[in-house]
């Protein structure tokens, strides 16, 4: 037997709220199981997966890296979802953007990649701040 209230929440499931390691976990686990690049089945993946993938970019082919990037653009409405959540939010996700950029050569596709994604975030980050001066974008900017 049920009673009104689990009826309600059957009818309108409450989202859960998802962070950006979260996100970057699911993300990761099935961009290495996708198969798309052989030699990433031998990366060793010590400890957090979400640090140690980061960690070992400058490990991986510049098209695998280049794969995975393209992959979060295609996220990018959730990504900035999740970001404008939370201040950390947004802290934790660069500072894993910047780990990334610090393994990768400049001379590397994926580099650029990665660079011109965070420059177009930060653009529509600042955009939105300018926008909407009482958001927490503008807090996480100040």
């Amino acid at each position: 037997m049920y009673s009104a209230d689990q009826l309600d929440q059957q009818a309108n499931p409450q989202q859960q709220s998802k962070t950006i390691i979260s996100y970057l976990h699911d993300k990761i686990t099935t961009f290495l199981m996708s198969g798309k690049e052989p030699q990433l089945e031998k990366l060793k993946i010590d400890g957090d997966l979400v640090t140690h993938f980061f960690d070992s970019v400058d490990a991986m082919s510049d098209s695998a890296v280049y794969g995975f990037i393209e992959e979060l653009k295609g996220d990018i409405d959730l990504i900035m979802q999740i970001l404008y959540s939370s201040t950390n939010e947004m802290i934790v996700f660069f500072t894993y953007m910047l780990m990334m950029l610090k393994k990768l050569s400049p001379v590397d596709h994926s580099f650029t990649n990665l660079v011109q994604m965070c420059k177009n975030m930060a653009k529509e980050i600042n955009i939105d701040a300018v926008d909407h001066p009482t958001s927490n974008t503008q807090m996480a900017i100040q």
